[in-house]
């Protein structure tokens, strides 16, 4: 517990060290806002990990993009906003917009940490071309997770979240 707890606090404040996640520049792509919601003053770091069958404990293998519900974004695309349709109801501190690429699995992480909890959940989903995706952190009652959704446009113009189902990934060993 020790370990993990030093990997998510490692992560956490080392947002700005980590190396940035590199959009793609070329081929088919989907776009993703990683967001939270309900996480008090918590910083929360979301980061892609190697994507395979667990969920890496190596901190270096990571690729940071944004530490979320910061003051001061670090390191990454905190308040970051590519044009994913329905944001409005976060904060620039509050989330970050990036593209994926499309057709192969991506595997994510979120992780929040206080003096006397922590959380890390590890998920993987394979995006589609041209579709527009949000992964919401949210932590209550002592529990954390992300749901992961789809944002299309309704037939009357409002907007609609179809929850994508995603591979929770447990930590290598």
């Amino acid at each position: 517990m020790t370990c993990l707890f030093f990997v998510v606090s490692s992560t956490i404040f080392a947002g700005c060290s980590l190396p940035a996640y590199q959009e793609p520049d070329s081929g088919e792509r989907a776009r993703l806002r990683v967001s939270v919601r309900n996480s008090g003053a918590n910083l929360v770091s979301a980061d892609v990990l190697p994507d395979g069958p667990c969920a890496s404990t190596h901190v270096a293998d990571f690729r940071h993009i944004a530490t979320l519900n910061g003051s001061v974004p670090s390191g990454g695309r905190q308040g970051v906003r590519i044009g994913i349709p329905d944001g409005d109801g976060f904060a620039d501190v509050q989330l970050a917009e990036v593209e994926l690429a499309t057709g192969k699995s991506i595997s994510l992480e979120f992780s929040s940490y206080s003096l006397n909890w922590f959380c890390r959940v590890p998920f993987s989903f394979t995006p589609q071309t041209g579709i527009d995706y949000e992964a919401v952190y949210s932590f209550g009652n002592s529990q954390c997770r992300v749901d992961l959704a789809r944002i299309r446009r309704d037939d009357d113009g409002a907007y609609a979240r179809v929850p994508i189902e995603t591979r929770r990934l447990n930590a290598c060993r």
